[in-house]
């Protein structure tokens, strides 16, 4: 059950990103009631996989991303 809570969210923050436009830490926030602290790790693992880029707080969808958006 939380594996696909978990899925759910790593597929909202996708959605949002998949326009390929950068981003603010903030504006996903908004848009997905998590608390900061857990949107902040499934970040991390985003970025981790290479699914989307971070700079400056700021964040954008790789084309790795985009391909496992697609699915």
């Amino acid at each position: 059950m939380i594996f696909m809570k978990i899925i759910k969210n790593l597929d909202k923050i996708l959605d949002i990103l998949v326009d390929s436009n950068w981003h603010s830490f903030e504006e996903i926030k908004n848009n997905i009631s998590l608390p900061a602290e857990t949107l902040n790790q499934l970040l991390c693992f985003l970025h981790k996989q290479a699914f989307i880029n971070i700079q400056n707080e700021m964040l954008k969808i790789t084309d790795l991303g985009l391909k496992f958006a697609q699915l």
